[in-house]
């Protein structure tokens, strides 16, 4: 895992602010696509619980699994670029410049 990785991995998980940001506006299933990083079963069980809990489940089981995946802050990125979420995108990018 990069130190990138690690980093935010570190955000999305203890800092309150950005993972309720995340909870709230990331939808895993839109995501996921544009990360191959992600075990194609693990992509499986989140998309399930978005079919069958809803939205915010499936959001916090995404960040809870896919930060173990090495290069995936990178691809999150990407993942948010691509599907218009820039606002998102931009928060985490900011973190790397502090």
């Amino acid at each position: 895992m990069s130190e990138r990785d690690s980093i935010l991995k570190r955000k999305v998980t203890y800092d309150v602010e950005i993972r309720r940001l995340l909870l709230q506006r990331i939808y895993p299933s839109q995501l996921l696509d544009w990360m191959p990083c992600v075990y194609v079963g693990t992509k499986q069980e989140i998309q399930q619980i978005e079919r069958n809990q809803g939205q915010a489940s499936a959001a916090a089981k995404f960040l809870d699994a896919v930060p173990n995946f090495a290069g995936w802050s990178e691809e999150f990125i990407d993942a948010l670029l691509t599907i218009g979420q820039k606002d998102i995108a931009n928060i985490l990018q900011n973190i790397f410049s502090v």
